[in-house]
């Protein structure tokens, strides 16, 4: 599962990473803590346990092929 995170504050500069996650404990694990609304909390386990791809420009966002964009405060799937 692929995963865009986007972080950093409001009207800072972002960090955009595109990380993928290798099992699918770990996607069980993520899915179950963004259904509680714990963005913050899914978004460290991502980082810390997710297997980095590449740092995205904010311009290659719409074109990156992923599952889920999460930030701090919403989380959008990839329906296609």
């Amino acid at each position: 599962m692929k995963i865009i995170v986007i972080v950093g504050k409001k009207n800072a500069k972002k960090s955009h990473l595109m990380l993928e996650l290798p099992n699918k404990k770990l996607i069980k694990e993520i899915k179950a803590l963004m259904g509680a609304l714990r963005y913050s909390e899914a978004i460290s386990n991502i980082i810390r346990k997710g297997r980095l791809i590449k740092k995205l420009a904010e311009e290659e966002i719409n074109h990156a092929g992923s599952d889920l964009i999460l930030t701090e405060t919403a989380a959008y799937w990839n329906l296609l």
